[in-house]
């Protein structure tokens, strides 16, 4: 667990103008974006980036610092909090990921697509946005990195998360349009008992994934 991840994450939702529910970090937050080394409008997506390599260089580990500082004074349960949520989704993916998984990549491979064999570096973060998954293919040569929402309870029942983790985990691991890999993912979630097979749930998977 990172969670100085989930404070610079927080800071990204802000520079895109995007709604933090919690209200007490974006309050820490927001005098950040005025911040001179933020002025660039990819700064903060740089910053973000540097967090979730192996190695960061020493100015970037300073401003995540102080960062998560600054957040962790508005939100003092956080990293107590974000550790307590990693287990039901860990128990949810221990137990059906690896299977879906597999019947992805099989169908992925019997439709003729090329899966690359790279690691993904998932790492949980506070879900300040109610769920989402960010999905940083380009990060180093050979592995890919998702930061996930760390939701407690499924944002709409009919789509586990667990299934979100499947999507996001196949779009890092092949060149796929995405409403035929939803199909396929849909189709996986349900062989395990996880979803309904229908148009209703493959739209909904084409609202809510992106």
């Amino acid at each position: 667990m990172r969670p100085e991840l989930s404070s610079i994450y927080a800071l990204w939702l802000l520079k895109r103008r995007d709604t933090i529910h919690n209200k007490n970090v974006a309050g820490a937050l927001i005098p950040w974006l005025a911040d001179a080394r933020f002025a660039a409008a990819n700064s903060v997506s740089a910053l973000l980036s540097q967090s979730m390599k192996e190695t960061v260089d020493q100015e970037s580990a300073d401003m995540m610092q102080e960062i998560h500082a600054a957040v962790t004074v508005a939100f003092p349960r956080m990293e107590s909090e974000l550790a307590t949520r990693q287990s039901p989704l860990k128990m949810q993916w221990d137990a059906r990921g690896p299977g879906m998984l597999n019947t992805i990549r099989k169908s992925l491979i019997a439709s003729g697509h090329e899966v690359k064999n790279r690691p993904v570096d998932m790492w949980l973060v506070q879900p300040w946005s109610g769920g989402r998954a960010l999905l940083s293919p380009n990060l180093a040569p050979d592995r890919a990195t998702i930061l996930f929402e760390a939701v407690i309870t499924d944002v709409i029942p009919e789509l586990p998360e667990v299934v979100r983790i499947a999507w996001a985990i196949s779009r890092l691991s092949c060149r796929i349009d995405n409403d035929e890999l939803i199909r396929d993912v849909i189709a996986a979630a349900a062989s395990v008992g996880l979803v309904q097979e229908n148009e209703s749930t493959v739209d909904l998977a084409k609202q809510e994934w992106f």
